[in-house]
């Protein structure tokens, strides 16, 4: 099993999540009460490559491995928003910003605080000359995703032990397949080829911070 769960987006990965768009099933997310949800004044955030409305972007937590001790990055409990309807529409929005990214800040603009250095490592775009090119950069639908809360995924375990329980509640996750064909028939296939890209809403804002696949 391979796990992207630092920021580490090698192309293949990156290729097919964007190639990658199999349609399948949506599913209901539980309703939570508005006094789940966390209104947190806004402050501001000095980050060194200018992005815009810096404003919601918490900094990131840094946390160490048990055995290792070796320091990584997780997103900051500030802010976090629990949803209050199906968030799948808002989530995918951020999917397809993402899959359509020509520059690192584009990719920043949409991820969180804690994904941003492997971000500037790792994250490779299609080459424009591919004859997949264009169909790799075609925006998915509510049609092309498995979307559910990150807690019924198959990685909720590696999320929590990661992450702590708390991000695991507050994230939303997507899992991809291939464009033509049925999510369930793409996953029958190649389930370990398909990407789970999990997202925690900031402020208002969904924010990639972890891929697993």
């Amino acid at each position: 099993m391979i796990r992207y769960s630092q920021a580490l987006v090698p192309v293949a990965v990156l290729s097919l999540a964007t190639i990658v768009s199999g349609c399948g099933h949506t599913n209901a997310a539980p309703s939570v009460s508005s006094s789940h949800v966390r209104h947190v004044a806004a402050t501001t955030v000095a980050l060194p490559h200018h992005l815009s409305n810096t404003q919601w972007y918490p900094p990131a937590v840094t946390k160490h491995y048990p055995i290792t001790g070796a320091a990584y990055k997780v997103p900051s409990d500030t802010g976090l928003q629990m949803w209050s309807s199906n968030p799948t529409l808002a989530v995918l929005a951020v999917f397809n910003h993402l899959s359509r990214a020509t520059t690192i800040q584009q990719v920043e603009e949409y991820s969180d605080p804690s994904f941003w250095p492997g971000i500037r490592h790792e994250w490779t775009f299609p080459n424009p000359h591919s004859p997949w090119y264009h169909e790799m950069r075609k925006p998915l639908t509510a049609q092309n995703v498995e979307s559910m809360p990150a807690s019924r995924s198959p990685y909720a375990g590696v999320i929590q032990r990661q992450y702590g329980p708390e991000i695991l509640d507050h994230s939303w996750v997507l899992a991809t397949g291939q464009p033509g064909q049925a999510f369930t028939t793409w996953y029958k296939k190649h389930p370990a080829l398909t990407p789970w890209y999990y997202f925690v809403n900031v402020r208002g804002h969904w924010l990639l911070y972890s891929i697993q696949n």
